[in-house]
C-alpha cells in the first residue's frame, strides 16, 4: 500500500489494514531489472520500445537528481511506478502518452 504522505491520500483504518500483508520493495536501479519489468509490461506489444523507455527513465531520473526542483525547492523523487500505466499506450503510439513522456 502506498503511504499516505501525498495530497489526497489517507491511512487505511486498522481494521482494513489488518487484512493485508505489507511488503517493502526497494526502488529498481539496475538497467537490466528495469528492462525486464518494462518488457514484461509490454509483452503483447510487437516491437516494444523497451530500450527507449528505459533510456527515458534514467534520463529523467538523472535530471531529477541534478537539475530539477519542485515547488518547495526540493529535488523531486522520480520513481518508476508512475510510468507503468503509460507503457502500453506509449508502445502503441498514443499521442497522449507521447506528450507525457
Amino acid at each position: 500500500m502506498n503511504p499516505a504522505n501525498d495530497a489526497g491520500k489517507r491511512e487505511l483504518p486498522p481494521s482494513i489494514k489488518a487484512r493485508f500483508t505489507e511488503l517493502y520493495v526497494g526502488e529498481t536501479t539496475s538497467r537490466e531489472d528495469l528492462c525486464s519489468i518494462v518488457a514484461a509490461a509490454l509483452a503483447g506489444v510487437p516491437r516494444a520500445p523497451v530500450d527507449d523507455i528505459v533510456d527515458f527513465f534514467f534520463a529523467a531520473r538523472g535530471q531529477a537528481e541534478t537539475t530539477l526542483l519542485d515547488s518547495a525547492g526540493q529535488k523531486p523523487q522520480f520513481r518508476c511506478a508512475p510510468i507503468y500505466p503509460f507503457l502500453p499506450a506509449r508502445a502503441s503510439g498514443s499521442a497522449r502518452a507521447r506528450s507525457l513522456l
